[in-house]
């Protein structure tokens, strides 16, 4: 294994903010000419890419720290503390470059071997590139040419200093695109044979690949658990048994890709393009499978940013708080941003009364600080959980309230602002079928005009069904019997 030392530099970064009073999203532009945000920490401390000047790693603390190494291809990630980097580098000892490992603390290189049997001169001085690195920083994904110089994926562990080629279905290109964050998983393509089909590892083996349909996987869900890309030239989403979903698009912006989403894949970020118009791309953000350009999703937030356009998504962290990607701006051909939210995050769970089953029941918050109201829609996950954030902190009331259960509100509610902050727990009282928070003799009458329904009658009302076996019955009688003439609260 070997390793080199090389300097870096530090340069800053400007950054923008609104000045709407509630909005908590901030703007960073790093405008090195050929500036390309491609990975983060899960926290979004620390962000990396590539310029015309050098691959980097960027933090608001510290700025650019710039690694003045070209990176002719690949992509660079980071591991999960932002101690490492996926990067390419000039091997001094033959002069080609190569995937690696830069480690910060150390200002080290260490090299991807290359395997055997694959070319030890590469293609115009590159042997390898680097396509992603584990969240420990132990392992690095590559793309490396054989010895009849197509592209294969490998592995390296720079723990046990061993080097892994992955399985592929033909003899045409393959190659990685992502790694997941415990290193068992890549995404990419393998070329069927001139075009590109996706493919999905796991362990070594190629565990999906599409030979019949034009398509590439470009990143993998925080929990591994889907994969994003792009499916007959427009967004998808592949699930866990590769299953593809593809998104919707936007009038005449009709191709593009996904990248990365947040933890529960209420956020997906990507790009759109209209047919044959890649110089017309803008970044994009799916809120709940509706698509938005990022620009109008941000001016919904409060926050504007002149003379900026954001042409791809290339990543979002976990919980959703920082936005990444490159753009063009007045001061560079190509710069990259970072949209930060100082936004309280707020965490908690919702017992739905008399029903068995939570997830995926809507559900309306409201926050107020006793000046400003906000109103958050939104689904619940796994045994009630829910998860928003919110512009306002300090002391706030936050109310809960069903379809069909009455509001609760709990007052008092101390947030802070860029954390993630322990909500109330509610439980909520089922019965008001009419949505008016009373439980009163009109919702009887919302039962009995839907009493014996089921799904496709005429007479079938969801409302009225409150225990949710998909029936309207003497159950839903009983309920609404032990909570009549109650109110939520205001």
């Amino acid at each position: 294994m070997k390793t080199s030392t090389i300097a870096r530099t530090l340069l800053l970064a400007s950054v923008f903010a609104s000045a709407s009073a509630h909005c908590r999203w901030t703007f960073s532009e790093v405008s090195l000419q050929g500036t390309r945000f491609t990975g983060s920490t899960p926290d979004g401390e620390f962000l990396c890419g590539f310029s015309n000047n050098g691959q980097f790693r960027w933090s608001l603390a510290n700025g650019v720290e710039l690694i003045p190494e070209e990176l002719r291809s690949g992509n660079n990630s980071l591991s999960d503390d932002g101690s490492k980097m996926a990067i390419q580098a000039l091997d001094p000892s033959d002069n080609r470059r190569k995937a690696a490992i830069y480690d910060f603390n150390t200002s080290t290189i260490t090299f991807v071997p290359t395997p055997a049997g694959f070319s030890a001169t590469g293609l115009d001085t590159v042997v390898s590139s680097p396509y992603g690195i584990s969240g420990d920083g132990t392992k690095i994904a590559a793309g490396a040419y054989d010895g009849t110089l197509r592209l294969k994926p490998v592995l390296f562990n720079s723990t046990t200093r061993t080097v892994e080629v992955w399985t592929t279905s033909g003899t045409s290109h393959a190659r990685p695109n992502s790694l997941s964050s415990d290193g068992t998983a890549m995404v990419g393509y393998e070329s069927n044979p001139n075009t590109r089909r996706v493919s999905i590892w796991k362990n070594g083996v190629q565990v999906h690949f599409d030979p019949a349909n034009t398509s590439e996987a470009f990143g993998i869900s925080p929990n591994g658990d889907r994969y994003f890309g792009s499916f007959l030239g427009t967004p998808a989403v592949w699930s866990s048994t590769y299953a593809v979903t593809q998104l919707p698009t936007l009038g005449t912006m009709t191709r593009g890709g996904t990248i990365g989403s947040t933890s529960d894949g209420s956020l997906v970020i990507g790009y759109l393009e209209p047919l044959g118009n890649i110089n017309a791309r803008q970044a994009v953000l799916w809120e709940n499978g509706v698509p938005q350009k990022l620009v109008d999703w941000l001016q919904v937030r409060g926050l504007t940013v002149p003379n900026f356009n954001f042409v791809t998504g290339t990543g979002i962290t976990p919980d959703g708080n920082t936005i990444f990607g490159w753009g063009t701006s007045a001061s560079s051909l190509f710069a990259g941003f970072v949209l930060k939210n100082t936004q309280a995050t707020v965490v908690g769970v919702v017992d739905l009364g008399d029903r068995d089953i939570d997830a995926g029941q809507p559900v309306t918050f409201i926050v107020d600080d006793g000046s400003v109201t906000e109103t958050i829609n939104t689904t619940l996950g796994e045994n009630g959980a829910y998860s928003f954030r919110t512009s306002l902190d300090g002391l706030v009331d936050i109310s809960c309230k069903g379809t069909t259960w009455l509001r609760k509100v709990e007052a008092g509610v101390n947030l802070i602002a860029e954390q993630s902050n322990a909500g109330p727990s509610f439980s909520l009282l089922n019965g008001d079928c009419d949505g008016d928070n009373s439980v009163t003799i009109f919702d009887y009458i919302e039962i009995s005009n839907a009493f014996d329904a089921v799904p496709g009658d005429l007479n079938w009302n969801p409302n009225a069904d409150l225990d949710g076996d998909g029936q309207v019955s003497i159950f839903d009688y009983i309920i609404l019997s032990g909570n009549f003439d109650l109110s939520g609260d205001e």
